[in-house]
């Protein structure tokens, strides 16, 4: 059967149309009469991060290994536990389940009295797993794990299990399924799902005991029984083939030999192709709408294709055509690893239940677009003079993440551990002070931007704040400089690695055109009352809007849309750079005492508080030894060029003077000179002599000789800045400061021009950073997975070095992944485990 699948329309916009072709394969003639002996390995994490689980972990799989026995006691189980390198414990092998199952077998007490210890390196685990298995013998592999393979390193123990898993799908006498189960809410999905579809088995979040139950039955009542004979797919779309009595379900991409299906079960094959827009319907193709349940099911199947895939445009374009209200209200918003797991495991539990025709429906034509967490933000940011914040509302609401630090300042912060700290500096002798927002002030909202190379969108807020010593006097005054105007701030991860920790945010707003702005979006239902508390919920947001997706699917194409962002960035990055140089401990007009005055009570000179911190070692240590961190897999993203990787690489202004030029005096060149320095009209510059020419110089150089008031350079540089978005006043301001290095004079007129010019870049790298890359750099960085249509634009370090043998990499990218974006431009996504504690 070949149809159409038409998406539902949603607020006038076409998702897409599919052709699907179906063929159904009805249960083959048992080939034996006897069971045949099988083999179940089950592989189990015992690293530091399975703390919180072992105990729960061991009851589920002792109670479910029970209920096995009774459905077939000759099933031989092999039982490993693994953490670090070289920490493989072997508690039996190939022994009979009723054997096992024996009252009072040491072997399964052992599991009891595991600890979560260590680093984790899976790969030894399924290494041995794999030399258990024999050829022609059905085996089946449980690997339980909350994901996050550590040991020897992230990227190295992914990509050697997944060569792992590829050279055992491939062995030809080998029957082996490899099925895998994460124990962790913040499990790496992305790498449990790619093994288990590469193992022809299931990727199972063991939210509940029935979800690890029905993976270890499957498991077991499958590789007990005949098997269907292979089906070799010659296919260049996306597939899906399930079976309903085997409560089975296999999808890939491209020519497979497709088994692991029971012989006595009937199964379903379903073709993808997507229809471009315009494209005619091949004859003979019937039209199924997503309004009936076979357009449903259809859609359904789709869905959990693409997103195994990791097509997420596609599968959630397809979960609205499902229109199943269940589905969709619990998972249209999922982004981060932990979710799409649970979005995967309940589109194949719908798919094989058939209980589509019981859900409820949704009619999402007539429902508004809901507008995004980033859409929404950013219209806070733009009017972010008119909004202040409940800050007890907010703290109460937010889910932190934070490791545990310690003031490392004669200044306390605003916490609890002021007393303490007060204490400590007492007995040091040190002056004591602490800060405290100052009573009916008001909290601002300074920023609300995204992270410009991870999927994190930070809030930071203003309130103003005094100072008062152990007598609870106010200090009005340091070294001269008034401190009435003293302005603090906190810091807010509003979303990270795809979640939400802020469900809500309690506000005030005192401009209509904000609430104008929010009424249309469709982020407020009514309309709340100015300078009055109100509630702008976040939860039921999506955290991307589908513009997002729909920019990502664009990269590769013949629009090339990132074409010569990177060298626009990086010199507007080092220009800006270079004027924080040029007006360093200048702007303020403060003295070296005044401002070492300021320093040292952790206030800087333009009247912030600013107490450094640092990591609390000991308590971050008693945090490790008895599992409470918690750890995830972070996606770090950055745009670069066949001759740089990384905007992060660029040096600061002043080390690059330092390293190209000669600053001369009467007495000789200045060791390390800076860009201050150069107020002093006495001295004089010059490249140095025979200086290698490096990507970065070829880059950067530019920019430095337009500053040192080259007319050529500045024509370039300021045709670089027009094209960002500076606008063609604040150029037409600031050219005349850099024509013969008129700068250099140090008058306050040219003090605030640069200072405003510094400004403006800020915001508009960040603007440019928000429109063409940070869209990009979330979408990816929400869950690793990057799309289907991208894959064939993606390199392997190796490969990437053997196209571009003058790149140099840092350890991270020399173990990431790298996109070809643009006739020049690249992306390299890179993997770090990140630790933090808190409620999150």
């Amino acid at each position: 059967m070949r149809v159409i699948l038409h998406s539902l329309e949603r607020s006038g916009a076409v998702a897409g149309r599919c052709v699907v072709e179906q063929e159904r394969f009805e249960a083959e003639v048992a080939s034996q009469s006897s069971p045949q002996l099988a083999h179940h390995v089950i592989l189990i994490d015992r690293s530091s991060s399975m703390s919180a689980v072992m105990s729960d972990l061991y009851h589920r799989l002792h109670k479910l290994l029970v209920l096995e026995e009774f459905q077939d006691a000759q099933v031989h189980i092999s039982l490993l536990s693994y953490a670090a390198q070289g920490d493989l414990i072997t508690h039996c092998e190939r022994e009979p389940l009723g054997v096992l199952m024996a009252r009072e077998d040491e072997r399964l007490e052992e599991l009891k009295e595991l600890q979560g210890e260590g680093k984790t390196c899976i790969s030894q685990a399924l290494e041995r797993a794999i030399s258990l298995c024999v050829e022609g013998e059905p085996t089946a592999i449980s690997l339980h794990s909350d994901g996050f393979a550590s040991d020897p390193s992230y990227a190295a123990e992914r990509a050697r299990l997944i060569q792992l898993v590829e050279a055992l799908s491939a062995h030809p006498s080998l029957k082996v399924t490899l099925n895998t189960i994460a124990h962790a809410r913040q499990s790496d999905f992305a790498l449990l799902s790619t093994l288990a579809q590469l193992g022809r088995g299931r990727c199972v979040v063991a939210e509940d005991v029935r979800a690890v139950y029905e993976a270890l039955h499957h498991t077991t009542a499958l590789i007990a029984q005949p098997h269907a004979t292979p089906y070799p797919l010659e296919h260049e779309g996306l597939w899906l083939i399930y079976s309903r009595a085997d409560r089975q379900v296999l999808s890939g991409e491209g020519a497979q030999l497709i088994e692991g299906f029971g012989a006595t079960s009937a199964r379903t094959l379903l073709r993808f192709t997507e229809l471009q827009e315009g494209e005619e319907a091949p004859e003979g193709v019937s039209v199924v709408s997503g309004a009936t349940l076979k357009g449903r099911e259809l859609a359904v199947a789709l869905s959990l294709a693409a997103l195994k895939a990791g097509d997420l445009n596609t599968a959630k374009r397809a979960l609205l055509s499902s229109a199943s209200a269940p589905l969709i209200n619990t998972h249209l918003n999922a982004l981060s690893a932990h979710e799409l797991g649970q979005m995967a495991h309940e589109l194949e539990r719908a798919l094989l239940s058939g209980r589509l025709a019981d859900d409820p429906t949704l009619d999402l034509t007539s429902l508004p677009a809901r507008p995004s967490v980033l859409e929404v933000m950013s219209t806070l940011h733009r009017h972010r003079a008119s909004v202040t914040f409940d800050l007890q509302a907010l703290n109460s609401l937010y889910e932190r993440r934070a490791l545990p630090r310690r003031s490392a300042d004669p200044l306390a912060p605003l916490s609890e551990e002021h007393e303490a700290n007060e204490q400590a500096l007492s007995e040091q002798g040190a002056p004591s002070y602490r800060a405290r927002r100052r009573e009916g002030a008001l909290t601002s909202l300074a920023f609300a931007r995204l992270n410009h190379t991870t999927a994190t969108l930070n809030l930071t807020l203003q309130s103003p704040a005094e100072l008062i010593n152990s007598d609870e006097e106010v200090i009005h005054e340091v070294a001269g400089v008034s401190l009435d105007d003293l302005q603090r701030f906190n810091s807010y991860t509003v979303v990270s690695d795809g979640r939400l920790h802020l469900p809500s945010l309690p506000l005030f707003v005192s401009d209509d055109r904000l609430l104008d702005e929010l009424l249309e979006l469709g982020a407020l239902s009514t309309r709340p009352a100015l300078n009055e508390p109100f509630s702008l919920s976040l939860s039921r947001l999506p955290l991307m809007s589908d513009s997002a997706f729909e920019g990502l699917s664009t990269l590769g194409g013949p629009a090339r849309p990132l074409d010569g962002l990177f060298k626009t960035l990086a010199r507007a990055r080092f220009l800006r750079s270079a004027l924080n140089a040029m007006l360093k401990d200048r702007a303020s007009g403060l003295s070296l005492e005044q401002r070492e005055a300021l320093a040292s009570i952790g206030v800087s000179e333009r009247g912030f508080l600013s107490p450094p911190t640092t990591l609390d070692q000991e308590r971050f240590e008693a945090l490790r030894d008895e599992g409470s961190l918690k750890r995830a897999v972070r996606y770090e993203i950055s745009l670069g060029n066949d001759e740089l990787l990384s905007l992060t690489r660029l040096p600061s202004a002043n080390a690059y003077l330092h390293a190209q030029y000669l600053v001369h005096q009467e007495g000789g060149a200045l060791e390390r000179p800076q860009l201050s320095d150069l107020y002093d009209l006495q001295l004089e510059v010059s490249e140095r002599p025979k200086t290698r020419s490096t990507p970065i110089q070829r880059l950067l150089k530019p920019v430095l000789e337009a500053i040192l008031g080259e007319p050529e350079a500045q024509s370039q540089l300021w045709a670089d800045l027009a094209e960002l978005g500076v606008s063609d006043e604040r150029l037409a301001v600031a050219l005349p400061c850099f024509q013969g290095s008129a700068w250099r004079r140090d008058t306050p007129e040219t003090r605030n021009i640069l200072s405003a010019l510094r400004d403006e870049l800020h915001e508009v790298i960040n603007e440019r950073f928000m429109r063409d890359l940070s869209p990009i750099v979330f979408s990816l960085g929400c869950n690793g997975m990057i799309p289907r249509h991208l894959k064939g634009l993606t390199l392997t370090p190796a490969q990437l070095k053997e196209e571009r043998p003058q790149l140099s990499m840092t350890e991270a990218e020399e173990e990431g992944v790298f996109i070809k974006v643009g006739e020049r431009e690249v992306l390299s996504v890179t993997t770090a485990l990140v630790s933090w504690w808190g409620r999150s």
